[in-house]
């Protein structure tokens, strides 16, 4: 999933419904299958047994009867009392009590790297540099949350190189503000401004975040998630406008209307009249001229309806939509291009369903193109046993097939034709120890960017698990993906040739009092042809959390090594405040990080980072307008956090 995500993008999406649900606890007597999803670590069996142990036996009594629900594990049921409670009919809890009033916080984040980089230097004393703004990147969020009635969210961010207060932006390069209401009346959600709405498996509408294929078998099924506000910094992905869900007994009806603009670049004819637009960018980058010229430039109108059917065991549901924008596509000339979208608008509509019967979950989605093409995914989960458990998904996406949100499981990009079918198993061993493994099975039945004929692939993930004690645990994965690729000549014609990827990540975690410990070390080969590129990281963590204490911190070392950025090795970093960013660690040296904070008071938190990368052989660091010269960078960052 890392692989195919910028280093700057924002993850908060991710964990902002823990941190509501942790303030916020769902009562499990009331909780739906959509909340229970949004939690992000129950899987389709363990919620639809849940739903069904509280239909059959009643209203839970106390939290503990969680470990008579039969797909519960106890790491799960850990994990979900940090996020539920049981309520009693008079709207009290047995653990933690529902905040009163209204609750309110702001936080303003900045960060700079400290070299200076080339699109800030100019060339000699005559020339402007290259981007209009200057180094600092600026972020600023405020969200109100009055109950589970109202909430309020604004957001604002500069990234570096933008202007402030530009004409081409008034202030802040990117805004956005949404206002949510709840529990009125039929009216079960109100979103005014910028929200997400994710449908199905994803195949024909999935806005916001959606995670790739991950490291267990058992997630690969999107987990339903409605209509939601959207409070991410990523400036791409959402949809702007109004929706509503309301509910009428066991149905849910959701329409939705979104006008916004959109960053893309323009193709004109010889008169200098626009004949469409040749690419769209999710960068949100407006830094230099070209950058300010594609800002905005097209404008994007996208309205529809879903309705949804929910039971205690089964969902149906069905959505239509309609997506126009200003001016039409003007794909490339190239054959991997014959069955590119040319036309101004899409209209899509998808059949959608889950239903679980006794140990095994079926879900799926038929999504079509009208007069065009279809996108099918469909899938089982299945307990096998108590500790086995078994995953099989089909996918099918046509070369005609279009939309621009669709974000299910797949192995290509967004317009690629694909087939594949995954099949996995996870079995939990004595002990704690648990193993999963699956295999999947991709074929491109058109030609691709980087393959000018029909080519076809395979991956394999296998993870196991050991705890060593009760504070300390092992982890070994293996990782091993096969796909076609063209050659390395430079021939008119070019032959498709199998590229293979291979990844060993051993683990080590272990716990100390406030202290955890976190070591990893990874090595990478990639074979094409007569090239061979290898690749190692090893890093070790230490992250500090004690319990009554104000400060905090987080630091890690790497040593890292690679031949080239093909054997790159993606790996998760500690943030500001409990959030994450990825890194790519790729050519040859070492990367130093400490993160620190500190509670001043009940009502602020201040937050501090520095991350410095060495390069043993490096005069550059980077390409183009972004390069450093030298062979250290380094950055700054510091956060506030105020409790109003």
């Amino acid at each position: 999933m890392m692989e195919r995500v910028p280093e700057d993008f924002d993850y908060s999406e991710l964990l902002e419904s823990l941190e509501y649900y942790r303030s916020h606890p769902l009562d499990l007597n009331r909780a739906t299958a959509t909340e229970l999803g949004r939690l992000g670590f129950l899987s389709p069996l363990q919620i639809s047994s849940l739903l069904r142990y509280r239909a059959s036996t009643g209203p839970f009594i106390q939290i503990e009867e969680l470990q008579a629900v039969e797909e519960l594990d106890m790491e799960t049921i850990a994990k979900l009392k940090l996020y539920a409670v049981v309520r009693q009919r008079n709207g009290s809890a047995f653990k933690g009590q529902r905040p009163a009033g209204a609750e309110q916080w702001l936080s303003l984040t900045v960060q700079e790297v400290m070299q200076r980089q080339k699109g800030f230097r100019s060339g000699d004393s005559s020339m402007a540099p290259s981007y209009a703004g200057n180094p600092l990147h600026a972020l600023l969020r405020y969200k109100l949350t009055y109950q589970d009635r109202l909430t309020l969210s604004l957001l604002m961010e500069k990234d570096p190189g933008e202007r402030t207060f530009s004409p081409h932006t008034g202030g802040f390069d990117f805004c956005s503000a949404a206002l949510q209401l709840q529990n009125l009346g039929p009216v079960k959600k109100l979103v005014v401004g910028d929200y997400s709405i994710r449908v199905g498996q994803g195949a024909a509408l999935w806005t916001g975040f959606a995670a790739g294929k991950g490291s267990s078998p058992e997630y690969f099924v999107r987990q339903h998630g409605g209509l939601q506000l959207y409070s991410s910094a990523n400036e791409a992905g959402f949809l702007r406008g109004a929706s509503a869900t309301m509910v009428w007994r066991k149905l849910d009806v959701t329409p939705f209307i979104s006008r916004k603009r959109l960053d893309a670049r323009l193709e004109t004819d010889s008169a200098g009249a626009i004949s469409g637009f040749t690419s769209l960018s999710n960068s949100g980058l407006h830094r230099t001229s070209a950058e300010l010229n594609n800002r905005h430039s097209i404008s994007e109108n996208v309205y529809g309806m879903t309705v949804e059917w929910n039971d205690v065991s089964s969902r149906l549901g069905a959505v239509v939509y309609h997506d126009a924008m200003s001016v039409p596509p003007f794909p490339s000339p190239r054959l991997c291009d014959l069955f590119a979208l040319r036309n101004r608008s899409v209209t899509n509509a998808a059949l959608f369903y889950s239903s679980t019967w006794k140990n095994t979950c079926f879900f799926g989605e038929f999504a079509h193109t009208v007069h065009n093409g279809i996108a099918t995914v469909n899938g089982i989960i299945s307990a096998l046993s108590k500790r086995l458990s078994l995953v099989l998904l089909q996918r099918l996406y046509q070369k005609n097939y279009y939309s621009f949100y669709c974000q299910s499981i797949r192995e290509g990009g967004n317009g690629d034709a694909e087939a594949g079918f995954i099949s996995g198993i996870t079995l939990n061993g004595a002990k704690g120890s648990a193993f999963s493994i699956y295999t999947d099975l991709f074929r491109f039945p058109w030609l691709r960017y980087y393959a000018d004929a029909p080519s076809q692939g395979h991956e394999i993930l296998a993870i196991f698990s050991f705890p060593l004690s009760k504070s300390s645990n092992l982890s070994l994965r293996y990782r091993s993906k096969t796909a076609g690729e063209n050659d390395q000549g430079q021939a008119e014609v070019r032959h498709v040739q199998d590229v293979r990827k291979q990844n060993l990540r051993l683990g080590l975690e272990f716990k100390s009092g406030s202290f955890l410990f976190r070591s990893r070390g990874e090595a990478v080969v990639y074979k094409k042809d007569c090239i061979k590129e290898i690749g190692s990281l090893l890093y070790q963590d230490v992250i500090f959390k004690p319990t009554r204490s104000r400060a905090s911190f987080s630091a890690r070392f790497a040593i890292f090594g690679s031949d080239s950025f093909n054997t790159a090795i993606y790996a998760m970093e500690n943030s500001y405040l409990n959030l994450y960013s990825s890194s790519a660690y790729y050519d040859e040296g070492v990367r130093f990080y400490v993160n620190a904070k500190y509670k001043v008071g009940r009502f602020a938190e201040l937050a501090a980072r520095y991350a410095v990368s060495s390069y043993a052989n490096a005069d550059q660091i980077g390409s183009g307008l972004p390069v450093i010269d030298g062979h250290r960078k380094a950055d700054l960052g510091v956060q506030l956090k105020l409790r109003l």
